[in-house]
This record gives structure tokens, C-alpha cells and sequence, in this order.
């Protein structure tokens, strides 16, 4: 069986999110899984989420074609925030 991501899991998503300078981003748990969610509370976009594959590590899945597509980072949460993060920072640049 899977395990599960809680709440207090997701609330450290965003906290490490608020820290590395996305303070839009949130966190929410779902399953065995954060999705990393921006935009309003009642139409929140997600292309994003973490799904925990141990008690520790961490996958990065992403959004493609209405299916979710596992990305070959796996970590420790906090280390595929930053990952996460570095992404976003490269493409705000104009480097992707």
C-alpha cells in the first residue's frame, strides 16, 4: 500500500515554496500525493504534484494530455521543491 501525504505534508510544500520566493503556491493533500496548486481558492490551477513513494522520498509528476506523467526526480520533498523551483526560475529567465 501506498503512502499516504497529509496535510501537514502539503502546509510544508508551501512553506518551502513561500521561502524559495512563490508565496502564490499551495499545497494540498490528496491520497498518496501533494498537487501543487496556484490561482484562486475556487479554480485552483494544477500541473504539478509530488507523490510520495516512501516515507522520505518523493516523485515529481507532471500534467501532459490530461494524464499524469512521472518525472524521473525522486528525493527527499524539500530537495524536489527546490528542484521545482530551479524549473520555474530557468523558465522566468527565458532558458528553457
Amino acid at each position: 500500500m501506498a503512502p499516504k501525504a497529509t496535510q501537514k505534508d502539503a502546509d510544508g510544500v508551501a512553506s518551502l515554496f513561500r521561502t524559495l520566493g512563490y508565496p502564490h503556491v499551495r499545497g494540498r493533500a490528496v491520497d498518496d500525493h501533494v498537487l501543487i496548486e496556484t490561482g484562486p481558492l475556487d479554480a485552483p490551477r494544477c500541473g504539478i504534484r509530488l507523490r510520495k513513494v516512501s516515507g522520505d522520498d518523493w516523485c515529481v509528476e507532471m500534467l501532459f494530455d490530461n494524464r499524469w506523467k512521472k518525472t524521473p526526480n525522486v528525493g527527499p520533498r524539500g530537495n524536489m521543491v527546490a528542484a521545482i523551483c530551479d524549473l520555474f526560475g530557468q523558465y522566468e529567465r527565458g532558458e528553457l
